[in-house]
């Protein structure tokens, strides 16, 4: 809901005057280094694998800041679960499991942009191989997570 209400007010303002080189610049690098301390300040602290109502809203809060270009939906949800104290995993989880509503809005809005002439076959060939090829990411991912660190993300 959050980041729906950010996208809904600021869609212009992302799509037109947040489209500054600067900005896209400073907020990937100030982005970065908040994942880092996340996943850092996370290991001194107690994590737990089940989110709460609040948690998620807390984490909702922080995906609306995606609508900011150069800030990762994925980075600054995974970096807020990290913060509030859910393991990388989880984090990871939550964070892709956010991304569906978010994802379909958008593609729903989209799509009233399309025709029927627009929808070729390339264009399906297309969805298709991003789909298989982000479901298999994920996979590999979240296998990724449970051994390593998001320092190359960072980086």
């Amino acid at each position: 809901i959050p980041a729906a209400l950010a996208g809904y007010f600021f869609e212009d303002a992302a799509e037109n005057t947040f489209r500054n080189p600067l900005l896209i610049a400073s907020t990937l690098i100030i982005f970065a280094l908040v994942l880092w301390f996340a996943d850092h300040y996370n290991k001194a602290h107690q994590k737990t694998q089940s989110p709460t109502w609040l948690i998620m809203l807390l984490i909702g809060c922080a995906q609306a800041l995606a609508i900011i270009p150069g800030v990762s939906r994925s980075g600054i949800t995974i970096s807020a679960a990290l913060f509030l104290g859910l393991t990388r995993v989880a984090s990871a989880r939550i964070s892709f499991l956010l991304s569906i509503p978010i994802i379909a809005g958008a593609a729903v809005l989209k799509l009233k942009d399309l025709t029927l002439n627009d929808i070729t076959g390339p264009v399906i060939l297309g969805f298709m191989t991003a789909l298989i090829v982000g479901w298999l990411t994920i996979k590999f991912l979240m296998r990724f997570l449970t051994n390593h660190n998001f320092n190359i993300f960072v980086i």
